[in-house]
C-alpha cells in the first residue's frame, strides 16, 4: 500500500515513474488538437465538408472528419506510451515488438470520447461565440 511504499521508498517512491506519463500525456493531447485543427482547416477547401448534417443542429461533416483525425493521431501516440507505462508498473519488460498491442481498443475509445468532445466544442463555438472571443 501507500504506507508501505512511503515507508521503504520515501516521498520519491510515491512519484517514481510519473514524469514520462505526464510528458507523454502532454504530447498526445497537443498532437490531437493540432491534428483536429489542421484537418478542420483543410476541409475548408471542400464544400461537402461544410454541409450541415440533417437533424444535428448545425453540425458539419468537417467536425466529424477532423475529430476522427485528431482521435487517430492521439491513439497512435498514446497506445505505445500506455503499454510502456503498464509494463513498467507491472514489472514486465517492454519490447518494441507488439508496441501497438491494444491500439484498436484505445482508438475506438478515443474516437468516441474525443469525437463527442470536438462536437461539443464546435457547438459552443457556433452557439456561444463570446466564450471564444477573448483569452482566459
Amino acid at each position: 500500500g501507500i504506507n508501505a511504499e512511503y515507508g521503504t521508498q520515501g516521498l520519491v517512491g510515491l512519484y517514481r515513474g510519473c514524469v514520462p506519463p505526464m510528458l507523454g500525456s502532454g504530447m498526445y493531447r497537443s498532437i490531437q488538437f493540432s491534428a483536429f485543427e489542421a484537418a478542420y482547416t483543410y476541409c475548408d477547401r471542400y464544400p461537402f465538408a461544410k454541409k450541415e448534417i440533417p437533424g444535428t443542429f448545425g453540425l458539419q461533416v468537417r467536425v466529424i472528419l477532423a475529430g476522427a483525425c485528431g482521435s487517430t493521431a492521439r491513439a497512435i501516440i498514446e497506445s505505445p506510451l500506455e503499454l510502456a507505462k503498464i509494463r513498467r508498473q507491472t514489472g514486465q519488460t517492454y519490447q518494441l515488438r507488439g508496441v501497438y498491442k491494444g491500439f484498436s481498443v484505445t482508438w475506438i475509445r478515443t474516437l468516441g470520447l474525443m469525437g463527442m468532445y470536438f462536437i461539443f466544442i464546435d457547438s459552443f463555438r457556433r452557439d456561444l461565440p463570446h466564450l471564444f472571443s477573448s483569452p482566459l
